[in-house]
């Protein structure tokens, strides 16, 4: 498309390019000049032997090919000229035309044949079906080719956005754990008693909140390794039950706080599991935190661990809170998306919760299932390969 002004010019398509292989010289340029006439560029050759790198330059579209040439067969020098132009067609000519000269054609690669003698008109309509295909086919590979590009341009991205996270919080976590040990000082008094007491509450306050924004860079950097492939598992032997009670002991607080009842259900001769145990940790505490965010007062948070029939080792953590709609399941599994609801008692967080989760089983071999109804609950499922599981 050309711009002239303020006029916008479509330029011309390509000239169609054929090439005429066949050793009766004067039928070869007749079909050269209703090629031509026609408005396509036309090349004749009349042997086998004259297909040489030179024509490559040619770039035929479509050849046009006698079945019986004097010193060779016109069906296999089919081969020859795709392997010379990958994308191009080939139409075979005959006078003795029968069904074996097709199916041999056709079985070599060509598009369609002609009979000799045959009309002009028949000519073009065979070559306009043929165009047809080449065009599409042309449109593929452009599509095929933006398509890479666009993935590749994606991929860049995302490894730029990764890169960036990485370090933007590594630059933030370092002041993050000044203020933590400072407010720390100051909060537990350790060069005395505070006056007012107002400072204290203060200094409470400022570690809680560090706390928290240190948990969502770690949550940012665990992401950011985990998507640009340097994360990786550092596997140990884990007692499920004690991972359990880590995480109950470390929620105590809030779910008092909000009158929540926190209880778990494992069963017997549950084997140690070969994991990474900070993940497998930070997993059930993510799983667990969202339960305590998301069930009103009063309500019940709980864990059930037991073995499937086919050997999986399987962690329910499941919750009667607010639940999600079934809209919303799938895109809450994805980074950075925060479920939203007018009676959650919390939104904090930078929705990363479940997506870590999810991508820290996947490098388990496990898989994550949510299943959620509003106003009913939520019970999210972790299903652990029995190949992980210890004897």
């Amino acid at each position: 498309m050309l711009v002239a002004g303020n006029d916008v010019v479509t330029a011309p398509p390509p000239p169609r390019r054929a090439l005429i292989l066949d050793d009766e010289a004067d039928f070869a340029a007749s079909l050269s000049d209703i090629l031509e006439d026609a408005g396509y560029l036309t090349c004749v050759i009349n042997s086998v032997d004259d297909v040489v790198e030179d024509l490559a330059d040619f770039n035929a579209d479509v050849t046009l090919v006698d079945v019986r040439l004097r010193d060779a067969s016109g069906i296999d020098a089919i081969e020859a000229l795709q392997a010379l132009w990958p994308h191009s067609e080939a139409i075979v000519m005959t006078g003795y035309a029968t069904v074996e000269n097709a199916i041999a054609a056709i079985h070599k690669g060509a598009y369609d044949y002609l009979r000799k003698p045959f009309h002009a008109e028949e000519l073009k309509a065979v070559l306009n079906r043929c165009f047809e295909k080449i065009e599409l086919r042309r449109d593929k590979r452009a599509a095929n080719e933006k398509l890479r590009t666009a993935l590749d341009r994606a991929e860049l991205a995302n490894r730029a956005k990764s890169e960036f996270l990485a370090n933007m919080s590594h630059e933030v976590r370092t002041p993050l754990n000044v203020i933590l040990g400072y407010s720390e000082v100051i909060k537990d008094q350790h060069f005395g008693p505070l006056h007012p007491e107002k400072y204290v509450e203060y200094a409470k306050d400022i570690h809680e909140s560090g706390a928290f924004v240190l948990s969502l860079v770690n949550d940012v950097l665990d992401m950011a390794a985990i998507e640009s492939g340097q994360s990786e598992i550092k596997e140990s032997s884990v007692e499920i039950e004690a991972i359990v009670d880590f995480c109950f002991r470390m929620l105590k607080g809030r779910a008092e706080s909000f009158k929540l009842k926190l209880m778990k259900e494992i069963a017997q001769g549950i084997p140690d599991l070969r994991a990474d145990e900070r993940m497998v940790k930070q997993m059930l505490l993510n799983l667990l935190s969202n339960a305590v965010k998301f069930t009103p007062e009063g309500g019940r948070i709980g864990v059930v661990v037991t073995l499937a029939d086919d050997g999986d080792l399987v962690i329910a953590v499941a919750d009667n809170g607010v639940g999600i709609a079934e809209e919303d399941q799938q895109k809450i599994l994805e980074p950075f998306t925060v479920g939203e609801d007018a009676l959650t008692r919390s939104a904090d967080g930078a929705g990363l919760g479940l997506a870590l989760t999810k991508s820290m089983m996947e490098m388990h071999d496990g898989t994550l299932e949510l299943r959620s109804n509003i106003d009913v609950g939520t019970v999210v499922t972790l299903r652990f390969p029995k190949s992980r599981l210890e004897n």
